[in-house]
């Protein structure tokens, strides 16, 4: 079963949020400052705690990279104490966390059923595979001011490939990757190369393209069963240095995905991978756009839509269609816009 339900009070830029999440893929729309992160980072530390059985809220302050009191880092802004409380849900197995006003002691109301843990993957915005080797040691015997999620994904980077992929469908995917950025990857030590498909040889990752790199890690996180019907694959601004062109081929991946049972949570800012899964996406295809806007009263809300046309608000199809018209402005001799 998928994460069916958040719920946030005075957590970071949310002084209340009741989200529900769709099974296949969820798009996060905001302009920045409207949490987009620390939705999934909540989200993220709660299948973490569930698959690992470890401390829900030890796991969100290591996800957040917090060593000061919650209570002055966190809590929504108020003129008064108020409590903060963070739930996640997946059908009746939840996990919550309760932080009452003033107090430094967090209350914890936790219930697993039996097969509630699962499997989940995060990809930040910033790639981390050329920077693997010791990194993962450094961060277990030293104090760094890096969020977990990047030890985490090293370390799914790193694990065996399967023999066997879960699903036949997976092996297309693979190649699919494989054949966007131009090789197959490998490893020596705790080094990753790009073994290149023309035969010039293989390159380590520092000299390969940053877009292309975030690629190849979903190549292996599909080949080493971190990715797998049934887990959660978070993916922080997919479009971050990759070409407008191949986005059609990251949607495509991802709808492929949801199609086999992941349920897929990504925070974009881009025009071309909204647009992308618009037209991509068949009927059966469970598409939900979610949108957070400031509310007006120093807080964020939200309005969820599976039609992209009834995305509101939408800030980002509003700059594009302003540069549009700005382009036709000047090209009919009106001149930019004063």
């Amino acid at each position: 079963m998928p994460i069916t339900r958040v719920k946030l009070e005075n957590f970071t830029a949310f002084a209340s949020l009741d989200f529900e999440p769709g099974p296949g893929v969820n798009i996060l729309i905001g302009t920045n400052g409207t949490g987009k992160t620390h939705l999934m980072k909540v989200i993220y530390a709660a299948c973490q705690s569930a698959k690992r059985d470890i401390p829900f809220v030890g796991k969100l302050t290591r996800v957040f990279s917090l060593h000061e009191d919650w209570g002055r880092q966190l809590v929504h802004l108020s003129d008064r104490p108020v409590d903060m409380v963070v739930e996640v849900a997946r059908g009746d197995a939840f996990v919550r966390a309760k932080l009452p006003g003033g107090s430094d002691l967090w209350q914890i109301a936790e219930r697993q059923q039996p097969g509630a843990a699962v499997s989940s993957a995060y990809i930040p915005a910033k790639e981390m595979l050329a920077n693997a080797p010791g990194f993962e040691s450094l961060y277990q015997a030293r104090e760094l001011a890096f969020e977990e999620v990047y030890p985490d994904i090293i370390s799914l980077a790193y694990l065996p490939r399967l023999r066997t992929l879960a699903i036949p469908s997976y092996e297309r995917l693979v190649a699919k990757i494989e054949e966007v950025i131009g090789g197959t990857v490998i490893m020596r030590g705790q080094k990753f190369f790009l073994n290149l498909s023309s035969g010039l040889g293989e390159l380590e990752f520092a000299l390969v393209s940053e877009g292309w790199r975030r690629l190849a890690l979903l190549g292996l996180l599909i080949q080493n069963g971190s990715i797998a019907p049934e887990s959660v694959l978070f993916w922080d601004e997919p479009e971050a240095n990759l070409n407008p062109s191949r986005m059609g081929d990251v949607v495509d991946i991802m709808l492929q995905l949801a199609r086999s049972g992941v349920q897929v949570f990504l925070a974009t800012h881009d025009y071309v991978i909204l647009k992308r899964f618009d037209l991509q996406s068949r009927p059966d295809d469970t598409v939900h756009y979610h949108t957070l806007y400031p509310d007006g009263e120093g807080g964020v809300a939200l309005k969820s839509t599976d039609d992209y046309l009834q995305i509101e608000p939408n800030k980002i199809a509003d700059t594009f269609v302003n540069l549009y018209d700005e382009g036709v402005r000047r090209a009919l001799g009106g001149g930019p816009r004063r």
